[in-house]
Formats: C-alpha cells, sequence, structure tokens
C-alpha cells in the first residue's frame, strides 16, 4: 500500500517531493509503479489537488515520474543499487600502479580545469535577483546582529539539507555540515586539517584530476600516490600495501572524465579505508544534477561517517559569482575543522548567504532547476548526435545533466583544437584507455555553439 510519511508544519508540497523521491531512492516505490491520483491523495492526506499536482509536476520535472492520460503518474526512476558495506580481502590482489612519470603540464591546465567547472546557464535569474532586491527588509551591513546570522545560517543549512536529500537521495545532519564561499575554499580546509592531523600527511589522489588537487596537497608537504582512473572509476586494486592518511575522489561523477566507480570498487574503497584508518575525501560536487533515470549514488545514504568527508559545492547550479561549498564532516573532527576554516576564512558573507537560502527556499528554484535540467539534457543530446555523425562509437562516459563528458576518437578523425585530450588531465600515471579520449565541455557551450562545432566535424570529414 501506498504511504508517505504524516505532514509536518513545513511546506507540503516539498515534503511529498520528499518523501516520494526517497520512497524512490530506498526502492519502496519501483520503476513501472503507479503513484496514486490526484483526487486520492488530496482525500486521504486532506490537502488540496492543486497542492498534489504542483508537487507531482516537480517530480515530473525532475525526471522521477511521467505524467499519463487521465491525471495518472507513473515512476520512471528506480532506485540505486545498494551498496555492500564488507569486502572480501582475497578478492583483490593490492599491486601498485604507479609510476615516476614527469608530471611537466602545459601552463593551460589550471586554465582548462577553471573552464570546465563553468556552465554557460548557471546563474541566478535576474528576475529573482530583482524582486529579491525589492521585497527584502534586512538592516544594513554596519548593523546585522550575530542572531541575524545564524539565522541564516541555520536555514541554508536546512536548504542544502532538503535539496541533497532531493537530487542525492543522502541525508545530511545539520550539526555536522559547514558551509565555504566556494569548492576550493572547502578544499583547502580539509588540506589544512590534515596538517594538524598528522606531521607528514599521505594522499592518494585518482588521476587524473583536477591539477589544483595535486598543487595543493603538494605545496603543503603531502606525501601524494597518483592512482589511474578508467572505465570503472578509481582503480582501487593498485592502492599502496602501507597505510594513508586521506583519499581523494570523485566515485558518482569523476571529473574530468565522467566514468562512475564500480560497485566492486565502492565496496573495495570503503574496506580498504577502514582497514587503513583512512579518511575519504568524497567530491560529489559534479552530480548535483543526477535525477531521476539518471542517479548514480554517493558512498553514503546517511552522512557523517567516520571515515568520510563529504564534500559538495553549487557551482554547478548557480555558478561561481556565488557559489558555495559545502563540507560534512565526522563527529570526532568537526570542532577542529570548524575552527580552521573560522581561522582561514572570513565569516562575512551574510548577505549572499541570505540570498542563496531565499532562492532555494523560494517558488523560482524548481522553476529554475527543470529548465536547467532541461536545457542541460538538450546540450548533451546535440552534442552525443553530432559526435555520432563522424564517429561510430564514441564510447562516451558521463551523466546527461553533467556539464563534461569524454569520449574515444580514434587520432586525426576530429579536428584537435576542438576537444580537450583527457590524457592531459593526468599528473603521474598513464592513462587506462587504449583509444585517445576526450573532454567535451558542454557545460561552457550554448546551443549555438554545439551546432557550430558539429557542422565543424562534418565539414573535417568531407
Amino acid at each position: 500500500m501506498f504511504c508517505i510519511e504524516a505532514f509536518k508544519e513545513k511546506n507540503i508540497k516539498e515534503q511529498i517531493v520528499e518523501n516520494i523521491s526517497s520512497m524512490i531512492f530506498n526502492g519502496v516505490l519501483n520503476k513501472g509503479d503507479f503513484l496514486p491520483s490526484i483526487r486520492a491523495m488530496s482525500t486521504r492526506y486532506c490537502i488540496s489537488r492543486n497542492t498534489v499536482v504542483v508537487a507531482y509536476k516537480v517530480l515530473e520535472s525532475l525526471g522521477y515520474i511521467e505524467g499519463r492520460e487521465r491525471s495518472c503518474y507513473i515512476v520512471t526512476g528506480s532506485a540505486p543499487q545498494k551498496q555492500p558495506l564488507l569486502y572480501d580481502k582475497t578478492a583483490q590482489q593490492h599491486t601498485s600502479l604507479f609510476l615516476n612519470k614527469e608530471t611537466a603540464r602545459p601552463a593551460q591546465k589550471l586554465e582548462m580545469c577553471n573552464r570546465l567547472h563553468l556552465h554557460e546557464n548557471a546563474i541566478l535569474p535576474r528576475h529573482f535577483i530583482r524582486k529579491w532586491c525589492q521585497d527584502i527588509r534586512y538592516c544594513k551591513e554596519g548593523n546585522r546582529d550575530l542572531s541575524e546570522a545564524d539565522i541564516i545560517a541555520t536555514d541554508l543549512k536546512m536548504n542544502l539539507k532538503r535539496f541533497i536529500k532531493v537530487a542525492r537521495g543522502s541525508e545530511l545532519a545539520e550539526e555536522n555540515m559547514l558551509v565555504t564561499q566556494g569548492q576550493q575554499e572547502a578544499i583547502t580546509v580539509i588540506a589544512q586539517f590534515g596538517k594538524i592531523y598528522k606531521t607528514r600527511p599521505s594522499i592518494i589522489i585518482e588521476d587524473p584530476a583536477p591539477s589544483y588537487i595535486f598543487q595543493l596537497f603538494t605545496c603543503l608537504g603531502y606525501d601524494v600516490y597518483a592512482v589511474r582512473v578508467g572505465r570503472e572509476g578509481l582503480d582501487v586494486s593498485a592502492f599502496p600495501s602501507h597505510p594513508v592518511d586521506f583519499i581523494y575522489t570523485t566515485p558518482s561523477n569523476h571529473f574530468p572524465s565522467g566514468a562512475r566507480m564500480s560497485e566492486k570498487n565502492r565496496t573495495a574503497l570503503l574496506a580498504w579505508s577502514r582497514e587503513n584508518a583512512a579518511f575519504i575525501i568524497e567530491n560529489d560536487t559534479n552530480s548535483m544534477l543526477g535525477f531521476g533515470q539518471d542517479v548514480i549514488p554517493p558512498l553514503r545514504e546517511k552522512y557523517p561517517d567516520d571515515n568520510i568527508i563529504y564534500l559538495s559545492s553549487l557551482s554547478e547550479l548557480i555558478g561561481n559569482s556565488t557559489d558555495l561549498g559545502l563540507i560534512v564532516v565526522p563527529h570526532h573532527v568537526y570542532p577542529l575543522i570548524e575552527q580552521i576554516k573560522s581561522l582561514m576564512f572570513s565569516e562575512n558573507q551574510t548577505l549572499s548567504n541570505k540570498i542563496v537560502t531565499d532562492f532555494l527556499g523560494s517558488n523560482y528554484f524548481m522553476k529554475y532547476l527543470a529548465k536547467t535540467l532541461e536545457t542541460r539534457r538538450e546540450k548533451y543530446q546535440l552534442a552525443l548526435s553530432g559526435l555520432k555523425q563522424v564517429i561510430a562509437c564514441p564510447d562516451h562516459w558521463g551523466m546527461m545533466h553533467s556539464g563534461f563528458f569524454s569520449f574515444t576518437a580514434v587520432p586525426d578523425t576530429i579536428p584537435d583544437e576542438l576537444f580537450f585530450p583527457l590524457e592531459d588531465f593526468c599528473q603521474k600515471t598513464e592513462p587506462l584507455w587504449d583509444t585517445p579520449r576526450y573532454i567535451y565541455p558542454v557545460g561552457t557551450l550554448s546551443l549555438l555553439e554545439i551546432e557550430k562545432i558539429n557542422k565543424q566535424l562534418v565539414a573535417f570529414h568531407s
């Protein structure tokens, strides 16, 4: 029987969205199941039909359900497969694949990384900003008091928690959340924590990875081990035979290849980290728009976890100008990381936090999110169709709503100036792929620019 939680003192529409999306994530509702009719929901829970309609439309725009004739709605998303918590030590042989390769790369590498993090349509809507400025009844900057800032910080965490639950299916504990000015600030706080945690800390970093990740931990004196990433994500079988303090990984949507970590590697990663008392730095930033049928879950259903530092940001959603970083840390290290954050970065970002908080809690947000998802879907499909005109099997890795994906192409079959070679992002290891792979930065391009690229590809082969 279909049954959702009793409504609490909060927006009923939002709670319907949360409850149904959670039931899909948890496998209570499966692909092909029918939802109760709008009339049945309205009668059973004593709410207006319009409230049910709006909630169902939100779920439909996120790709979780699909409307049929006569107000019937069917589940189109399916629950991600649960990741096993145990790992058989005999299932894999730990062999080292670390290479002493020279890491000299072009000076444009950092610029390439930054470009892949940008999104052509990720910005707060102007109409929301205009209305917000008209409606705001907020004290002038010099007269703000701490209690107002605390209220804003609490509301922001609550809205971020709700968004992560709907988008990623994971529960975050607000008391373990830290908000920073951006993703790089969040990683810097974690890196500084490692320096206090150990005199000479060590870290495994997936390779390829953003160049600033390698640069940051190297500059801070970490012993850095690069481990290759392939089709199944981070190659856990290549971990060293000795303990390491930290592991940096993007398991749900690897940056910049778009690979997804397999269940086998996820299980091995969790087991290895516990056996060796290593913290996993799980960067989930590039998975924030993986809704509906394209859900790739985080490592855990609930955070905090004793040995996982969960990291995310809003850059994919609202752009870098108002970006916020999010860290969820284990109980036993929270006080120290909170202290490091307050020492390293100013807390005087109340106004920007207020804008983002109000946006996440507004009626504009779901409309903006639905429009953003549709635009990303169009870009992805247009880019992929263009590649398939000239490449029989591009073997693409990456989510439909992400800002990038990678594909294979035999040399001299595409113009060199159009795409980034994925190999250029490798720091210390040889690639795990035989045919050259290239990165398609769809997030930074408009539909017109992608159409132009498609024409160039056809012209190159004519």
